[in-house]
């Protein structure tokens, strides 16, 4: 065998061990497929196959970054101010039309 063609299949996870893995359903994972969404994937005949590099990769994607949210900058919704008169499609209240 070739040094440069080596395969080792330990190197991959079933579809079922990554859906049991992520927590997700089985077909939630084939949908992902199907849409291109996902991790890479490898197919066999009938059976689909993960490189587990790839799925580490993939996770590491996922990472979202949250901003920390400053308070003094922005007013919260309730402390926002509010007019003197409500205006109501261009005329107040007490002005009338």
């Amino acid at each position: 065998m070739n040094a440069a063609c080596t395969l080792n299949l330990a190197d991959y996870v079933t579809h079922e061990e990554l859906a049991a893995f992520l927590g997700i359903q089985k077909d939630t994972l084939k949908k992902w497929r199907c849409d291109g969404k996902g991790p890479s994937h490898v197919k066999f005949g009938r059976r689909t196959l993960y490189p587990k590099a790839d799925v580490l990769d993939w996770i590491e994607m996922q990472r979202r970054r949250t901003e920390p949210l400053i308070l003094a900058s922005r007013p919260h919704h309730c402390q926002m101010a509010r007019t003197a008169e409500p205006q109501y499609l261009g005329t107040s209240v007490k002005g009338g039309k």
